[in-house]
């Protein structure tokens, strides 16, 4: 999760349309499609007040293959090849895709309208999401052009005992309030998935050996100074809502696994000693 600066201008966007529309077979849904386009801008993309457009299902097939004909146009590619330190929608360390916000199975009109494309992991781009958009009102996604607060800290990897075989969740940080964290925590529900329990597992196993480079103790402050200097380097390099930003702030967050982490150092250093 990321704050995105927006990809294109309302003006930018509108002229797609337009352009699009001086084909006669397009002409007449021109006003009705450019509509669409200002209800979205005036809605953030929020699928709860956001109002479709009325195409026949003729005109929305025919929208929804656009994406296909200009997904390598070079405004799309720039896009997609954007160099981002994580994933904006689900905080991966991969991006080379493009998601739509509102799914053009839902909103064939806004398929390709840039201010509804994503950068993002080829995962949220296919199988994470679905044809899901929101949930029980006001539940949806954070949008990352319109949420700016998508660029501040809102989460955090659960680690659940027994911590040698140790499980993982999410959740929202505490104190966002009641709305926001409703938002967070239907996000993090429909983003998140078995690739993400798959890294946090590998992370998780082999921590312990990567924190112990560099150590001289292991000592409760001096592991918990290790860990949140971890936290602080994976928000600056990788971004604060990143899956290493989050499994650190989870540590952090969880004196059982703190010690567990402090345990499995300790034993490293006696048998390094031995050795």
């Amino acid at each position: 999760m990321q704050h995105l600066e927006l990809p294109a201008t309302d003006a930018e966007d509108d002229d797609v349309v337009k352009t699009i529309c001086a084909d006669p077979e397009w002409s007449d849904f021109r006003d009705d499609w450019l509509a669409a386009y200002a209800s979205y801008r005036t809605s953030a993309g929020n699928p709860w007040s956001v109002v479709p457009g009325e195409f026949n299902d003729d005109v929305r097939l025919r929208m929804y293959n656009l994406y296909t004909s200009k997904r390598k146009s070079a405004a799309l590619s720039a896009m997609r090849d954007m160099q981002l330190s994580s994933c904006p929608m689900c905080g991966s360390l991969t991006t080379g895709a493009l998601d739509h916000h509102l799914p053009r199975e839902e909103y064939e009109e806004f398929s390709i309208l840039r201010v509804n494309l994503v950068p993002a992991c080829t995962h949220c781009n296919s199988s994470a999401k679905g044809k899901t958009f929101k949930g029980d009102e006001p539940e949806r996604f954070i949008h990352p052009y319109y949420d700016a607060w998508a660029g501040e800290p809102l989460w955090q990897v659960l680690i659940e005992p027994p911590y040698e075989a140790a499980t993982f969740g999410a959740a929202p940080l505490p104190d966002l309030g009641e709305e926001r964290t409703r938002l967070v925590k239907f996000h993090l529900e429909n983003v998140l998935s078995k690739q993400f329990i798959r890294s946090m597992t590998t992370l998780w196993s082999t921590y312990p050996r990567s924190l112990m480079v560099g150590l001289k103790a292991y000592d409760g402050a001096t592991v918990t100074g290790a860990i949140t200097t971890d936290r602080d380097r994976a928000i600056v390099g990788l971004g604060c809502n990143s899956w290493n930003s989050a499994f650190f702030r989870g540590i952090l967050a969880n004196p059982d696994a703190m010690e567990h982490v402090r345990k499995k150092i300790e034993v490293l250093f006696e048998d390094k000693t031995e050795a």
